[in-house]
């Protein structure tokens, strides 16, 4: 049996620890980010990206953390890479570019 390529779902559809929700989506974040924004007693389970991006806002994280996002299909996994991020208040916007500096 081969090994399971890292950091690709397998498919397995467990609920989000902190709202019950079974996600449509896998994510990654990067590590720094996650420790410090998921709650200790869920870091080893599931956080859907909603309750993913509420908590880090919550926690004051104001920079691009997706590496990427997964949509799991039927016998396949698309992986999504994010390149920007829009942040937006009343009066303005601001746009993160994730890709690296030329």
């Amino acid at each position: 049996m081969k090994q399971w390529p890292e950091a690709i779902s397998d498919g397995l559809l467990l609920p989000c620890g902190e709202c019950g929700v079974v996600p449509q989506f896998d994510y990654m974040v990067d590590h720094p980010t996650w420790k410090r924004v998921a709650p200790k007693e869920h870091r080893l389970s599931v956080i859907c990206l909603p309750c993913f991006d509420r908590l880090a806002v919550d926690a004051g994280v104001t920079h691009n953390y997706l590496v990427s996002v997964q949509f799991v299909g039927t016998g396949r996994t698309w992986v999504l890479q994010p390149t920007k991020m829009y942040v937006w208040s009343d009066y303005s916007f601001l746009v993160q570019d994730r890709r690296e500096p030329e």
